[in-house]
């Protein structure tokens, strides 16, 4: 279930009601492909500290990861039986790559610990 679901039923077993804003436009949804990977690219490369997750991983651990994003991208397509997540996924995963090369001429590199189910 996800966050804003857990949320509504939350809210429903409280007696609350859900309202829906036509008119309000979320900065956090992007219009376009091409407006996510704009925000990707200006999101790490325009930030003053680029944040490394998982710090005790090794490069090459990273890398081969990255060397696996078009199967990642594949099994994605696959599961959610979206073909275009097949391209779309490996090239989100470059720009973020791009961005963080752009990026790291400039700033420091900080430590962020994020774990899942903390």
């Amino acid at each position: 279930m996800s966050t804003d679901g857990a949320l509504r039923n939350n809210l429903f077993r409280k007696g609350w009601r859900w309202r829906v804003y036509n008119d309000v436009v979320s900065r956090h949804y992007r219009d376009s492909f091409v407006g996510q990977m704009r925000h990707s690219v200006l999101q790490t490369a325009v930030g003053k500290v680029l944040w490394e997750t998982y710090p005790e991983y090794p490069a090459s651990s990273k890398f081969g990861r990255l060397l696996a994003t078009p199967i990642t991208g594949a099994r994605m397509a696959s599961e959610a039986h979206q073909p275009g997540v097949f391209f779309g996924y490996p090239l989100l995963r470059a720009i973020k790559v791009f961005g963080r090369i752009i990026g790291s001429f400039s700033k420091r590199y900080e430590w962020m610990e994020v774990r899942a189910g903390s």
